[in-house]
């Protein structure tokens, strides 16, 4: 037996809503549309308020050879909007920990990169990062998870 790639999606999506809520102390509502079809995976909400972020999440449980965090994210599926916000998450299965976040608002994730070609398949933007570096460029957007709720926060103001 094995855990499907939907299953993993899902547990790391149902984390996140756990983090962001209880990091806003309860202050912050998530929700999850019934379909992935705009790639949104979770949509937060400040209670009783109607001003939501929308989030797409993109999950590795490893680093690549060379020890960077990567995500090809297909341009057909990428969005650029400025309630559009992207969390890159590492996370250690064994552990059942999540290693390292970034939180990158679609608007610096197109900024910051280039569309590539991979041989045979679409388009895509290629988010590579350091995960143990404050030098790298997307270290200013590296949070720690149980800070998540807390920046959403002050984000939707």
């Amino acid at each position: 037996m094995f855990i499907t790639n939907k299953q993993k999606g899902t547990i790391i999506e149902n984390l996140l809503v756990e983090l962001i809520t209880f990091g806003s102390n309860g202050a912050l509502t998530c929700y999850t549309p019934n379909a992935d079809d705009d790639g949104l995976d979770l949509i937060v909400n400040r209670k009783g308020e109607v001003n939501p972020l929308f989030i797409q999440v993109k999950t590795r449980l490893g680093l690549e050879k060379n020890g960077r965090y990567a995500h090809n994210i297909g341009v057909n599926t990428c969005k650029n909007h400025p309630l559009l916000y992207y969390i890159f998450l590492l996370y250690n299965q064994k552990a059942r920990d999540i290693q390292c976040t970034w939180i990158v608002p679609s608007c610096e994730l197109f900024k910051n990169i280039k569309v590539s070609q991979i041989s045979g398949r679409q388009n895509h933007l290629r988010f590579g990062a350091n995960p143990f570096s404050d030098k790298d460029k997307w270290a200013d957007f590296r949070i720690e998870a149980n800070d998540l709720g807390s920046y959403l926060l002050k984000t939707l103001g």
